[in-house]
């Protein structure tokens, strides 16, 4: 059987010059969602008909790894607790590369006595 591992996440913060990048993140989580808009009428005799293009998309992704206190994860809290919006960069080993405006809406320190510091945390699209 196939070892399977955890795809990982190289997530890029800010614009141009003032990008930061965390480094060493495991994916927990991409999901990719949307929501339709129907134009059923009478003419489809009562079959359902979306209209293409509409509706509302969202990505959502969560990712964990060791906390460095580095300047990029400062920011991310501080985006956390202020609760704006920036650009970011994500990359998935092996999958898509996502670029666009999203929002902290979970951000977790972890760790016991003796163990290394994790953090966790999650994003929501605000337009790709």
């Amino acid at each position: 059987m196939q070892e399977l591992k955890a795809r990982s996440v190289s997530l890029s913060v800010g614009r141009d010059d003032g990008t930061m990048e965390l480094q060493g993140l495991r994916l927990g989580e991409l999901l990719i969602t949307g929501s339709a808009v129907e134009t059923t009428g009478l003419e489809q005799q009562g079959w359902r008909r979306f209209l293409s293009g509409a509706g509302t998309r969202k990505v959502s992704i969560e990712a964990s790894g060791l906390s460095f206190d580095t300047a990029a994860e400062q920011r991310v809290r501080s985006l956390a607790l202020s609760g704006e919006d920036e650009d970011y960069r994500i990359e998935v080993e092996g999958g898509p590369v996502l670029l666009g405006k999203f929002l902290v809406v979970r951000f977790a320190l972890q760790g016991s006595h003796g163990e290394e510091p994790a953090y966790a945390l999650r994003l929501e699209s605000g337009g790709l």
